[in-house]
Parts: structure tokens; sequence; C-alpha cells
């Protein structure tokens, strides 16, 4: 998963005590959070949706 990558990195940074990379790399994991937390919120979306079309197509 790309946020496992992320975090990996992230990791690396930090005990390579590399701050240019560590800020970066901290925009990356903050878009992360924000696109997972959006992709969530369409998955509860068509959960409570179900398979109604018409419900579909107005989301």
């Amino acid at each position: 998963m790309i946020t496992d990558r992320i975090n990996a990195l992230y990791e690396r940074a930090l005990t390579e005590k590399d701050l240019p990379l560590q800020i970066v790399l901290q925009w990356f994991i903050n878009e992360q959070v924000e696109e997972e937390s959006q992709v969530m919120e369409i998955i509860d979306r068509l959960k409570l949706i179900g398979s109604d079309g018409p419900s579909i197509y107005l989301f």
C-alpha cells in the first residue's frame, strides 16, 4: 500500500535525520490521510445507498 511505503520512507528520514525530506514526506502523509478519508466517506455513502440504481445516479 502507498501509505505504508510513505511511512517507511518517513521513518528512514527520521533515522537519517534528513529534515528536508521529512518535511516533504509530511506533506505526502497529510495528503494521503485526506485522500483516504475522502475514499472512506464515498464507500460509506455507497454502502448506505446499497444497490438502488436511482440513488447511485444522484450520488
